[in-house]
């Protein structure tokens, strides 16, 4: 998932601290976080939470397709997979 780069971009950010491009690009946030650190904007992420949210219902609706035409989400006819 997410969880592992925002991790490894942490541990960055910790240990290597701001840079010149960083202040220039986040100046709002460098009083806050003087030693700089990993920022995501929130308005960045809705597109990407409704595009998984879509991709999830679809994938749901054809497991449950899938037990209810078939019998099992994995097994079944050789000819639907």
């Amino acid at each position: 998932g997410i969880g592992l780069p925002w991790t490894i971009a942490s541990i960055y950010w910790a240990v290597n601290g701001p840079t010149q491009t960083w202040r220039d690009r986040y100046p709002e946030f460098e009083a806050k976080h003087p030693n700089g650190a990993f920022i995501v904007i929130g308005d960045d992420m809705s597109f990407h939470v409704v595009t998984f949210i879509l991709n999830a219902i679809i994938a749901l609706s054809l497991v449950r397709a899938r037990r209810i035409f078939y019998g099992a989400e994995l097994g079944g006819p050789f000819a639907p997979k």
